[in-house]
């Protein structure tokens, strides 16, 4: 099987509402915790209950907090302030609440949560490692 090193310090660009934001990976403890929140959503009997909406909520806020790394074009804000988090002996970055709660109160944080949920689940033939079973893609590098 074919393996290639992602920097877990890898970010890219999204955009959502005309600003242009940072995304990077989020720290493996967290990227568990969300998964595990998203199937407790996808199974809560009622979704509109005020019990999911705030999972929803909580679990939009970490995916923005642990995913965005900065943006441009955001009329008015502030630069990101990025604190570090140490996870499992690693440093990790973190977006202050205050600039959630902004997200948040521009309408944006659905959207951009989705948009770094979207960078941290890359496909097989992104990451050019093969799922077990399946064969190697075409092109990986040895």
């Amino acid at each position: 099987m074919a393996l290639r090193f992602i920097d877990p310090d890898t970010t890219g660009e999204v955009e959502v509402a005309g600003v242009k934001f940072t995304v990077g990976f989020w720290p493996p403890r967290e990227s568990e915790r969300f998964a595990g929140q998203i199937e407790q959503l996808r199974k809560a009997a009622d979704p509109a209950s005020p019990e999911a909406m705030m999972l929803a909520l909580d679990v939009h806020r970490g995916m923005v907090q642990y995913g965005v790394r900065g943006w441009t074009g955001w009329e008015g804000a502030p630069e990101a302030v990025i604190a570090e988090e140490t996870i499992h002996g690693r440093k990790h970055k973190k977006l202050d609440d205050r600039l959630l709660d902004g997200l948040s109160l521009n309408g944006a944080l659905e959207a951009l949560a989705l948009e770094c949920l979207r960078w941290n689940n890359l496909t097989t033939q992104e990451k050019k490692t093969p799922a077990r079973g399946e064969p190697e893609v075409p092109g990986a590098a040895a």
